[in-house]
Formats: structure tokens, C-alpha cells, sequence
């Protein structure tokens, strides 16, 4: 069984828990229009809950946790012949470890968007709703504020590429 909750939020977001656990901000309820734009979201985070993003999150962390502390004492050794190259070595790797989150964290993103897809159509919603609401998205955000940003450091692909996306399919 799935439980949903409601947010009082009025910024357009939704996640996903584990244990079937979803939740919605009523601001994504009043961007929506229509029902598939609603289920495309809902389908989505229902995909985050069935591919066990979390668990896998938590577990790829897990994995990182002795490398990266290994790299950290390294740097830290590294510091006792040069302050400069130890220093660098120790923000290197926790510049690595940032970015392959980001980058766990965006393939489940799309991921998510591609099973959310086929439950829609399983479930006759119109996929094209998940589509429809990521181009209210992307006119949505601002232009400026969005292109200050390089994508590799996001956690979710810009609007704009998951329409592209999307339409693909």
C-alpha cells in the first residue's frame, strides 16, 4: 500500500520515502492541470520507491566511505612534505566524492523518469503528462539563475533536457 503525504509547502516538489511513502507539497498540486501532469509525478516518485534509490544511495555511500577516508589520510600525509599539494589532494578528494553523489544522485533521476514513463502507460495516463509538467518546469525557473549553475554539479537534469527526454520515449 502506498502512503501519501501532504505538505503544506507551496514549492513544487515531491519525493519519495522508502517503505512506500510519498510526498507531495501543495504547491505541485496547484502547478498541476491536469491529471496525467499529476500521475507523470506520481509515477516518478513510485519508480524512486521501486528501484530502492535510497538503499542504493545509502549503500554506494557505504561502498565510498573507506577509499575516500583512505584518500583523506593520504592527502593528510601528503601535507607533512607539502602544506600546499596535501591540501589539494584532501579538497580533490572531497570534490570526487561530491560530484559522484551528484552523479548517483542524477541517473536515478532519469531513472526514475524513464520507469515512471512506462507506469503511466501501464496505468493509461497519457505519458506525455510527465512531459507537459517538466515544460511547465522549465518556464517555471528562471533562465538566469538556471544557466549560473553548470549541470554536472546538479542532482536532477534541467527541466529542459528531461522534456528532450521525455519526448524521446
Amino acid at each position: 500500500a502506498w502512503r501519501v503525504l501532504l505538505g503544506r509547502d507551496r514549492s513544487i516538489n515531491a519525493f519519495a520515502l522508502p517503505h512506500n511513502f510519498i510526498g507531495v507539497n501543495a504547491g505541485l498540486l496547484l502547478a498541476t492541470q491536469r491529471e496525467d501532469e499529476l500521475a507523470g509525478v506520481m509515477a516518478h516518485e513510485i519508480a524512486h520507491v521501486s528501484q530502492r534509490h535510497i538503499v542504493r544511495a545509502i549503500a554506494d555511500m557505504k561502498r565510498l566511505t573507506l577509499p575516500m577516508a583512505a584518500a583523506m589520510i593520504a592527502g593528510a600525509a601528503l601535507a607533512a612534505t607539502s602544506k600546499q599539494a596535501g591540501q589539494a589532494a584532501m579538497v580533490g578528494t572531497m570534490a570526487a566524492g561530491a560530484q559522484h553523489q551528484i552523479s548517483f544522485t542524477r541517473a536515478n533521476e532519469q531513472e526514475a523518469d524513464r520507469i515512471g514513463m512506462q507506469l503511466l502507460a501501464k496505468a493509461g495516463f497519457d505519458p506525455r503528462g510527465m512531459t507537459d509538467f517538466f515544460t511547465k518546469l522549465e518556464r517555471l525557473s528562471s533562465g538566469e539563475a538556471r544557466n549560473q549553475v553548470p549541470e554536472m554539479l546538479l542532482t536532477h537534469p534541467r527541466p529542459e533536457n528531461r522534456v528532450a527526454d521525455t519526448q524521446d520515449r
